[in-house]
Formats: structure tokens, sequence, C-alpha cells
């Protein structure tokens, strides 16, 4: 029970320490545990005042609140769930873009401006999308626009390395080697990006929403 003589601000210091301690455990990631926890421990705190404990804690940076992500049963589950896969359909999507630009349309105006439109834009794009979404699953790696930056600064970068190999290759520099070169290499990592964000996914995280 809550001590009488206790002033207000050693109890909420006594709560806090409580509420950090419960989350480096592990075993919280929603507010609805910590009250679960809370009625195990006989912890006298209401709804409304763990929650304003909670945005204390935040205010301090003590704690991060974030959504927590559903739970997938499977990988098609989360495939299919389009609000957290959406970036492996973007790069599926784009691939199957600029192939059906290269190989769809004919060598005409204004339909080969188009393909070189598509095309261009992929080249400039989606490689280095695709390698920052591997190596940085996590929102909280970088923000939007350093993501965009990247993925520009690593596609030009990926796409003279592909270029030099397939310069040094016996088949030489050919339009479809580059498109299957590239397009293999974008699916590659959109297959990458998948798998680790799903597994990202369904890792524990001490967090709370």
């Amino acid at each position: 029970m809550r001590n009488s003589s206790e002033r207000p601000d050693e109890a909420e210091g006594r709560n806090e320490e409580w509420i950090l301690h419960a989350i480096s455990s592990g075993n919280v990631r929603r507010v609805r545990d910590l009250l679960l926890v809370g009625e195990t421990e006989k912890k006298e705190l209401s709804p409304e005042e763990l929650a304003d404990i909670i945005k204390s804690l935040s205010e301090k940076g003590k704690i991060e609140l974030r959504a927590v992500p559903p739970s997938f049963d499977n990988f098609t589950r989360f495939l299919l769930a389009f609000s957290w896969s959406w970036a492996f359909w973007l790069l599926v999507g784009s691939t199957l873009l600029m192939v059906a630009a290269v190989y769809g349309l004919p060598e005409a105006m204004p339909w080969l401006g188009i393909r070189w439109l598509a095309t261009g834009a992929f080249l400039l794009f989606a490689p280095g999308f695709g390698l920052v979404q591997v190596l940085f699953v996590s929102k909280s790696d970088f923000g939007f626009l350093e993501r965009i930056a990247f993925s520009v600064g690593l596609s030009l970068v990926l796409v003279s390395a592909v270029g030099l190999l397939l310069g040094l290759s016996p088949s030489g520099i050919r339009l479809d080697n580059i498109v299957l070169s590239l397009g293999g290499l974008n699916l590659f990592f959109a297959l990458v990006y998948a798998l680790r964000q799903y597994s990202y996914l369904r890792r524990p995280r001490k967090i709370l929403s």
C-alpha cells in the first residue's frame, strides 16, 4: 500500500523506477502489460495514474512511445500487410515497371521518352533504396529525407559498379545484361529487406504503446 506520509514526488519517483525496471526486464511492451504486472505486484496505480507517469517518462526521454506492430503468424501474412511491407512491393513494382518500359514500349516518340524516364528514375533511386532498406530496417535509424538522399547516392554507386563489372565480363555491357543484373539485384534487396523487416517486427522490443 502507498505510505500516507510519503510525498507525491517521492511516490512518483518510486513508480517511475518500477516502470523502468519492468520495461528493462523485456516482459513489458504495452501499457496493458504494465497494468497486469502492477496487479500482480499489488501496485495501487489506476490506469490514469499509470498513463500520467508514462507520459512524464516519455517527455523526459527515458522511454520511447511507439506503435507496437501487429503479430504476424507467417511471412505471407506480413507481405500481405501493405502498411508494413510497402517497401518490398515498391522495390518489386519498380523492377517490373522498369522491365515493362524497356521491353514493352515501342522505340518511337512519345513512348521512347516515357521509356527513358521510367528507366532513369529506376536507375537513380531503386537500387540504392533497396540497399538502404536492407541496411537500416528500423525507422529510427534515419529519417525520410536522409533515406532518400542515401538512396540516390548509393544508386549511383551500385549502377556504376554493375556497369564496371559487366564491362569486365566476357558478355560485355548489353541492354539485356543491364536489365537482368540491376533487376535481379533489386529483387534480391527486396527479398532480404522483407525477411529482415519480418524478423525485426517479430523481435521483442523494450518499448510501450
